[in-house]
């Protein structure tokens, strides 16, 4: 993770391993249990990543710095998207703004008059 060059204790090496170890665990935990907060830790973790390398006063390293705003700027813009696309995906579901009323389940292919091979099989009704 650290970018080409780094010393392995500079802070710009601690930064990059501990917020990639970050953003890889609520990945996983993402992947396992879904839950838009995942969506928001990223994006905070890419924010900082962004303006990482000036708060902790690496920014005249140019390798690390680009390395840190481009992974930074990347997480950021996925987090946004997947937040953007969950509330696109509620809101079709629903056809309400997301987060409000309850989300219903799409009705079942037998509810809108489609059967399953072993179904047509036998006759409607029995």
């Amino acid at each position: 993770m650290p970018a080409a060059g780094e010393a392995m204790g500079s802070p710009a090496a601690w930064n990059a391993w501990i917020v990639g170890i970050a953003i890889a665990a609520v990945a996983v935990w993402a992947v396992a249990w879904f839950a838009p907060w995942q969506d928001w830790v990223n994006g905070v973790l890419g924010a900082w990543l962004v303006i990482a390398p000036w708060v902790l006063g690496f920014g005249s390293l140019a390798a690390a710095a680009w390395n840190h705003v481009i992974v930074g700027l990347l997480v950021l813009a996925l987090a946004a998207w997947e937040l953007w696309d969950v509330r696109q995906r509620a809101t079709a579901w629903t056809g309400s703004p997301a987060g409000q009323g309850r989300l219903t389940p799409l009705p079942a292919p037998t509810a809108v008059g489609l059967r399953s091979p072993l179904e047509r099989s036998r006759p409607v009704g029995a």
